[in-house]
């Protein structure tokens, strides 16, 4: 499979987190109860595979192979991406520290989880906008066929080394179900 396709697919799986979260901030401010579980499962899915894994194959290996053929971090595509990555970790820190307060008892806190949530799904949405049809369509110009197969071997190990053994797949499957939980049809 291209590198591109990979990280195109694993867009459709953030794509449905940042649907749940949308839902679950709508049912917050609605003043509907959530289930605390549920949040703990989305900051792991978001922290794990998200960040450390999906992220890590673009900052560590996509980006880095961009750069190598000639096009720059600083000013151009790769660094707004890096830019919008590290605003991303921010908010996911905002809905953990809400997070934390919640489990304390804090309710006030589910609201605070609400608007980093909404941030965060607003900047993703663009932000998979513009890797999906901007910054792959980059690479896939710009990067050779052997320096694609390198990526790909390189995405496997990295996918290996921060879900371990199996545990990507089983991010797929807690995303169903968590889909299943908040989102109709």
């Amino acid at each position: 499979m291209r590198p591109t396709k990979e990280l195109v697919i694993e867009h459709e799986a953030v794509l449905t987190v940042l649907q749940i979260l949308d839902e679950i901030s709508l049912r917050i401010t609605e003043g509907n109860d959530i289930n605390i579980n549920d949040l703990e499962t989305l900051l792991d899915v978001m922290k794990v595979f998200v960040d450390r894994c999906h992220h890590g194959k673009e900052e560590k290996i996509l980006f880095t192979a961009l750069e190598s053929a000639g096009i720059p971090r600083e000013g151009g595509p790769v660094g707004v991406m890096l830019y919008e990555h590290d605003n991303g970790r921010r908010y996911i820190s905002g809905m953990r520290e809400a997070f934390e307060r919640v489990k304390e008892g804090d309710k006030q806190a589910f609201k605070t989880f609400a608007a980093n949530a909404s941030d965060y799904t607003a900047l993703m949405y663009a932000h998979i906008d513009k890797e999906n049809n901007i910054l792959y369509q980059m690479a896939e110009t710009h990067l050779s066929d052997p320096m694609k197969i390198k990526l790909a071997q390189d995405f496997s190990s990295l996918q290996a080394r921060e879900t371990g053994n199996g545990s990507y797949e089983k991010y797929f499957k807690v995303i169903e179900q968590l889909k299943a939980n908040y989102l109709k049809g």
